[in-house]
């Protein structure tokens, strides 16, 4: 579970807490490096400003992600999407559906 704050124009996630990401492992020498900055773009799309992931084969980032949106409804709550085979370059492949509680809503 990723912790973090929402502002005007989108999320800062500053910290996780488990040993499972989408329920995969992490192994001991990964990390996320922190924080991730995810701009909101419109109602459909954000942006991941910077997302480093620190691993024993040195770190994988990539800069300016853009990734899909879905508001919450009265059924669903909000969600941004890794598709699969999101790649992060040099050697980290990332994926999975991050869910957002409180339910938020972009405009």
């Amino acid at each position: 579970m990723f912790q973090g704050t929402a502002d005007a124009t989108g999320f800062t996630l500053t910290s996780y807490t488990g040993t499972n990401i989408n329920g995969g492992p992490l192994a001991c020498e990964d990390s996320i490096v922190f924080p991730v900055r995810i701009d909101a773009v419109s109602p459909t799309k954000v942006k991941v400003q910077s997302l480093t992931i620190a691993t024993r084969l040195g770190n994988c980032s990539v800069n300016n992600l853009v990734l899909d949106w879905v508001n919450a409804t009265n059924d669903t709550p909000s969600s941004v999407t890794f598709p699969v085979g999101t790649f992060i370059p040099p050697v980290c492949e990332f994926n999975g559906t991050l869910t957002v509680s409180p339910k938020t809503t972009i405009n």
